[in-house]
């Protein structure tokens, strides 16, 4: 009686610890939302306010949050269409460091897959950066921030 007493306790520890991490991770994740919803409203702000605002009109944007519980942050992705190109960026939610910025910007010489992007760059830390060649290393890149 007295192992199936100490059983039922400690599956019931466990199941609470369980319980109590998912729990934790839907508040990261709805907090994350929150702020990540705050930091798109301002990209769009500065879209249109902003030092690139004459760059050409945005037709659509969109942006998509991730808590990575493996680092501990509040990722965003935002993605730009217009007329003559897209721009995709990731960010840190939070602090708004870029984590991986991609511009591509069509040529009227050229079909598109023909152009290479403007810009792709990779930062995983302050100081290292890596060039990527094209919009599939970029997304390979960013989907590891959005999936832990």
């Amino acid at each position: 009686m007295a192992m199936r007493l100490h059983l039922t306790i400690v599956c019931v520890a466990l199941f609470a610890g369980i319980v109590q991490a998912q729990s934790q991770a839907l508040d990261n994740q709805e907090l994350c939302a929150v702020q990540a919803q705050r930091t798109f409203q301002q990209y769009e702000i500065d879209s249109k306010t902003g030092p690139l605002a004459d760059l050409g009109q945005t037709i659509s944007s969109d942006s998509q949050s991730h808590f990575n519980t493996k680092l501990k942050k509040c990722f965003i992705l935002i993605e730009a269409k217009s007329p003559g190109g897209n721009s995709a960026t990731l960010f840190d939610a939070y602090e708004r460091r870029a984590y991986a910025n991609y511009l591509w910007i069509a040529r009227e010489d050229k079909k598109y897959w023909e152009v290479p992007p403007t810009t792709c760059e990779m930062m995983p830390t302050r100081v290292a950066k890596k060039i990527c060649e094209s919009r599939e290393e970029f997304d390979l890149f960013v989907k590891s921030y959005l999936e832990e």
